[in-house]
């Protein structure tokens, strides 16, 4: 939750960070891996799917993500759709873009689990 995107969403709700981000960190470390991703140590990890959107609030993170762990010798697969949303996945029956996504899931998963 340190990403443009997330900053963007928030002050164009007139929302100033860092308050903003409070109800989900609480009085954790805002650079905890728990708390945010961005900050993990993804040496050793299995192959990686990251599914962001240019609308996605927190879409910069998956970006910094992917390339932390692609640093650090992690096969990752991003794929990122224009004016896709959060979790998508979960609300956007209808949403040709996603049928993209789902393939390319399936692609993924083909190839590293030989299904």
């Amino acid at each position: 939750m340190s990403g443009d995107v997330h900053v963007r969403f928030w002050e164009g709700l007139g929302v100033k960070l860092p308050g903003a981000t409070h109800p989900y960190v609480g009085n954790a470390d805002p650079k905890d891996p728990l708390v945010s991703p961005v900050f993990g140590d993804y040496t050793g990890m299995t192959p990686l799917f990251l599914l962001s959107g240019t609308a996605e609030i927190i879409g910069s993170d998956a970006i910094r993500v992917a390339a932390r762990a692609r640093n650090q010798g992690v096969d990752v697969t991003l794929l990122v759709s224009d004016g896709m949303w959060h979790v998508p996945i979960d609300n956007g029956s209808g949403v040709p873009e996603l049928q993209l996504a789902y393939d390319e899931m399936i692609k993924f998963f083909r190839r590293h689990m030989g299904i």
